[in-house]
């Protein structure tokens, strides 16, 4: 986790990034708002594209390993979800910024860095098809992963309205994920699904 110094200017740079765009910032500007020189910022980060990298990684890491934290509580699986909920709405309410770098300029990052991210989003998400599949194993993986795929698009839209009212945003955001959830929860599985499981 990216701490002290290091914290302070991925901070500065996500901010900049939000509000100017990832093309219309260099290295020089985080420097200058920094109150460094843009040559002593590569001491910290070897190009932009490192600099992208650590910003949308350590979030990454840190929710994960949150969520596996909660599913190790091995609580009933309602509950499990409900924390899940809970969980990521709050790891993500600081980092508003960070959310729309990702969003926006995911596709910036270096291959193998890309690559890394990915896998750690999928594992985050199978983390929710399981704990689904513990209260509703019939819903197929597919159908699962496209609900949890949309419950997070839930939570990170929009990012100005996050910001203006973080607090009301973040109640009503927790809300409306959880019933979401609910509805997947009690949804129909079709019988053609149903059939083709069975065959």
């Amino acid at each position: 986790m990216a701490t002290g110094r290091r914290a302070q200017l991925l901070t500065i740079a996500a901010k900049m990034m939000f509000e100017r765009g990832y093309y219309a910032v260099g290295m020089d500007d985080i420097g200058e708002a920094a109150g460094i020189s843009g040559p002593a910022l590569y001491r910290h980060f070897r190009s932009k594209q490192h600099l992208l990298a650590e910003m949308l990684l350590e979030p990454s890491d840190r929710i994960l390993l949150g969520a596996h934290r909660i599913v190790a509580e091995d609580l009933p699986a309602l509950r499990t979800l409900d924390d899940l909920v809970e969980w990521h709405v709050v790891a993500t309410s600081a980092g508003v910024n960070v959310i729309t770098v990702y969003h926006l300029w995911l596709g910036e990052m270096l291959e193998p860095d890309r690559t890394m991210l990915e896998a750690k989003l999928d594992e985050y998400i199978h983390l929710w098809i399981d704990q689904i599949h513990r209260v509703r194993p019939d819903i197929p993986a597919l159908t699962c992963r496209s609900a949890v795929q949309t419950l997070f698009r839930m939570f990170n839209m929009p990012y100005e309205d996050r910001k203006r009212a973080a607090r009301r945003h973040d109640i009503l955001v927790t809300a409306m994920a959880k019933a979401a959830l609910n509805g997947v929860l009690l949804m129909p599985v079709p019988q053609a699904v149903n059939r083709r499981i069975a065959s």
